[in-house]
């Protein structure tokens, strides 16, 4: 297991590539100064990094919400994964069709990973 950290921001939400290969989400952690929850979206891939999930087109394999306050470090009994490649986005809203953008951004979301 290995933490893997992402920044928010507060520009139109763009994908971050977590990793390459198949990806095992095993727990997180995060922090939200925003003024409402926002939802931190992930897609895992097919089997090659070439086919990329559109943000507000493709539905998220898992759309997990972060409440204001933040998120204490939780771990999953059994882990989230996909084969093929994983990337994740951070959106106000949590239809997967929605890209807004987070008003303040500066949120830290630590995702635990195998």
């Amino acid at each position: 297991m290995r933490p893997y950290t992402y920044t928010t921001g507060t520009g139109t939400p763009a994908l971050t590539l977590i990793q390459g290969e198949g990806v095992a989400l095993l727990g997180l952690c995060a922090t939200n100064g925003e003024a409402a929850i926002f939802y931190l979206k992930l897609w895992w891939g097919g089997t090659t990094s070439t086919e990329v999930p559109v943000i507000g087109t493709t539905a998220p394999s898992i759309t997990i919400a972060i409440p204001v306050g933040g998120l204490a470090p939780t771990s999953f009994r059994f882990p989230l994964q996909g084969g093929g490649p994983c990337w994740m986005a951070a959106t106000l809203n949590a239809v997967y069709t929605d890209d807004t953008a987070l008003a303040t951004g500066g949120d830290i979301v630590t995702l635990f990973i195998d």
